[in-house]
């Protein structure tokens, strides 16, 4: 889900992008996905550390969850005005695109709950070795 995170605020980032050349460059409409972009970004990164993980996914789905709930609306104006606006191409993706991330989130937070943990007494010994330690195997220490 770290990775997921980051894909997902790269692609909120780079619509944000485009969607200020194509909104005529306004910037406060297109600042929204720049931001939850960066804001899923720092998750991910925050996320990469194990002790963090955690913390840094629920924060990654309020993020998205906040992101969907203020440009949901636009979905419905969407269908009303099909290509007659950019900018809400540009909202209603930021939508898309953070509903797909929540389900994503709120599906590995279930998988990884019914997912139960390793201890490392659990794991097998031959996974426990160090690589400084030879092995039975290593021909090259002979």
């Amino acid at each position: 889900m770290v990775w997921t995170s980051a894909f997902f605020g790269v692609l909120l980032v780079v619509l944000g992008v485009l969607g200020y050349f194509v909104a005529n460059e306004q910037f406060w409409p297109t600042a929204v996905p720049g931001a939850l972009g960066l804001a899923l970004i720092v998750a991910g990164l925050v996320g990469l550390k194990q002790s963090f993980r955690k913390n840094a996914m629920h924060a990654a789905v309020l993020v998205a969850v906040l992101g969907l709930v203020a440009t949901a609306r636009s979905l419905k104006e969407l269908v009303e005005r099909v290509l007659d606006r950019p900018d809400l191409i540009v909202e209603s993706s930021v939508a898309i695109l953070c509903a797909v991330f929540v389900w994503l989130a709120i599906k590995s937070f279930f998988d990884a709950r019914r997912q139960p943990r390793q201890s490392i007494e659990d794991v097998p010994a031959s996974t426990n070795q160090s690589a400084s330690e030879p092995r039975g195997d290593d021909l090259t220490s002979a």
